[in-house]
């Protein structure tokens, strides 16, 4: 090929990949702000199509799990003695958009990441044709039950529930915290958790104070039924490696 004509091959190329850019940048920009379509020709059903249908409320929480970005607010928080709460947030301000509780207790789940690895894997079954229709509609965000399993073993059950009093006070204590680790002193915990029914009682401070871990989670979605979370190190630096994987097979 002579040089008058790679040169026009090269525009060409340069033009097509710039054109793909553009496209790809408009369509965002229309879906983040707007909501009409996601790129790939996905639509986004709008709230007053949504309150005619039965299944409201799973619709809603598959359209806010198909809209997280690709990095979220990831919060590992419970008592000493008691079970480790799972609260996924686009930031650390707003509304959770998942709370699960893991039947490992904190201390637990502590030792195994003492280890620096910590491997969260969440499974369930597919809906069977007979089903509930709205859970089969739904994402994997709207199922309510998953096996466990930590670092390969399988340690119990993670079980989805609904915000309390008492998670919005934990919550609104971590409110300024991005990322980082630490204990909520028992002065303020108890006041938290004499709101949870199902907390028991305990014999010490250190045993109501509420530890936690608060990080960025990338999120990675390899298909409907496929979606994980990585815990981002800031600045790249090596540190606890933490991942969560929800699987539905």
């Amino acid at each position: 090929m002579d040089r008058p004509a790679a040169a026009a091959v090269e525009c060409q190329s340069k033009d097509i990949r710039f054109w793909t850019s553009l496209r790809e940048f408009l369509l965002h920009v229309l879906f983040r702000c707007y909501g009409k379509a996601a790129p790939g020709g996905q639509s986004v059903r709008t709230a007053a199509s949504m309150s005619k249908t039965s299944n409201y409320k799973v619709e809603k929480e598959r359209v806010a799990e198909s809209m997280l970005g690709s990095a979220v607010t990831g919060t590992l928080y419970g008592q000493r003695k008691g079970r480790v709460t799972f609260c996924v947030q686009e930031d650390s301000r707003s509304a959770p958009l998942l709370l699960l509780e893991f039947a490992m207790p904190t201390q637990s789940l502590v030792r195994e990441m003492s280890s620096g690895l910590l491997r969260i894997a969440l499974e369930c079954e597919k809906s069977s044709k007979n089903a509930c229709k709205d859970l089969k509609a739904g994402g994997l965000f709207a199922e309510p039950v998953w096996t466990m399993f930590c670092n390969g073993r399988k340690v119990g059950f993670a079980i989805k529930r609904q915000l309390v009093d008492a998670d919005r006070d934990v919550l609104g204590v971590m409110q300024s915290v991005t990322m980082g680790a630490g204990v909520i002193p028992a002065a303020v915990a108890q006041e938290a958790a004499c709101k949870q029914a199902t907390v028991l009682k305990r014999d010490s401070d250190d045993d109501q104070a509420i530890m936690y871990m608060r990080a960025r989670y990338e999120r990675v979605a390899g298909s409907p039924d496929n979606l994980s979370f990585h815990m981002i190190n800031p600045n790249g630096s090596p540190g606890q490696e933490l991942s969560i994987f929800f699987i539905r097979v």
